[in-house]
């Protein structure tokens, strides 16, 4: 067993997240201490050819091992039943296969994260996609941004994450910031008229918001994300797909005061490098013209029944065609959640990737002519 050999001979003991030194046994005697508990010595035959790792989170279901067809099976779901770290099981894993395959560039290795169905878009899975698109992005707590957090107020406006300043006081900086204010849901339901604006706002001001839009000293067209939508420039940019309305700045403005919003002025030059998409639900960041940052608060996504990749895509789409042609990318992001995520499927990509491997996640569906039901007959067996 080449996982018993490795922490047999401590080789373990140097791995990053997993740091665990040889035990005070052999071999010999682990297998006969196994035999008296009741349990059994399994004997493998013939070489090793596995290429690709199966790491299992579809609770009581596993893989049977095929000879012909060798792949290493590790049963996640089982972590959880042992309560195993497993974030530390998962290197460990990944190690494992390394250690015994040394030395091979590039990384050959291959792993398919196998969960009972999609996982949902959240804070992790931001992190893959703005790093796939060039930008530096990490998640931090909401303990960590405690500072700087504030409650959502009714008097709030729905706003811009615009990180400028503008004639918004007090309280009135406290309500969720969106792509354009009600632009970002228009954009998210691909709406094209008035009267759909003049809904929108409704819905706004019934979740206890007031919706708003902005300009700057330039006209009703300083909203980039306006401006981008108006131009048509979100109509060929993947995932968002949505042409521009069948009304001006000017016809979205008026529309929005009768309404009841508010058309908000901001002032200055951008200076932003920073985005923040905050997941803290009812709190958000006020803006700060000596330290601009794009505030975007993706929890309000959610309490619109916005679709929330496309809606991040959006944001990140944005940024990046208001300035456009900048290499290497300078963008950087901090995606603010209640607490550390735990470490899942798209984590485990995330740690595989970083290690060279190609890893993707399929689900329960895409693998079940080979899922077979735990049986209470079978062994709790090596990967192998």
């Amino acid at each position: 067993c080449g996982f018993c050999k490795l922490w047999m001979n401590g080789k373990f003991a140097d791995e990053a997240g997993v740091a665990t030194a040889a035990p005070q046994f052999t071999a010999d005697e682990g297998a006969a201490c196994v035999k008296k508990a009741g349990g059994v010595v399994e004997n493998h035959v013939a070489k090793h050819t596995e290429k690709y790792v199966i790491l299992n989170f579809v609770p009581g279901k596993t893989f049977v091992p095929n000879g012909k067809d060798q792949r290493f099976i590790v049963d996640c779901w089982a972590l959880g039943k042992f309560n195993l770290d497993i974030t530390k099981y998962a290197l460990t894993a990944a190690a494992t296969v390394e250690k015994l395959n040394p030395g091979q560039k590039p990384c050959p290795w291959k792993a398919f994260i196998v969960t009972p169905s999609e996982p949902r878009f959240g804070p992790a899975e931001i992190v893959g996609a703005l790093q796939g698109r060039g930008w530096s992005a990490e998640i931090q707590t909401q303990s960590r941004n405690a500072h700087q957090l504030v409650k959502v107020s009714p008097k709030g406006y729905l706003k811009c994450v615009d990180g400028r300043a503008s004639d918004a006081k007090g309280v009135q900086q406290h309500g969720p910031k969106m792509l354009g204010g009600v632009y970002g849901i228009a954009v998210n339901r691909g709406i094209k008229t008035t009267k759909e604006l003049e809904d929108i706002c409704k819905e706004v001001k019934d979740a206890g918001h007031v919706p708003t839009v902005h300009g700057d000293e330039g006209g009703i067209l300083g909203c980039g994300f306006c401006k981008l939508w108006l131009n048509d420039k979100f109509a060929d940019e993947g995932m968002v797909n949505e042409s521009k309305p069948k009304f001006s700045a000017d016809d979205g403005a008026k529309t929005v005061q009768k309404a009841g919003g508010v058309v908000e002025n901001h002032v200055g030059k951008h200076t932003e490098k920073v985005v923040y998409l905050n997941f803290i639900d009812g709190m958000t960041l006020e803006p700060n013209a000596d330290d601009q940052r794009f505030i975007v608060d993706a929890w309000a996504a959610g309490k619109f029944n916005l679709d929330v990749p496309k809606y991040c895509v959006t944001a990140a789409a944005t940024v990046e065609k208001l300035n456009p042609g900048q290499k290497p990318c300078p963008w950087k992001a901090f995606i603010v959640t209640p607490s550390e995520p735990r470490f899942g499927p798209a984590e485990i990509v995330g740690a595989l990737q970083g290690r060279g491997w190609s890893a993707e996640i399929q689900t329960q569906s895409r693998n079940a002519h080979q899922l077979v039901k735990v049986s209470p007959k079978g062994y709790l067996k090596c990967v192998d």
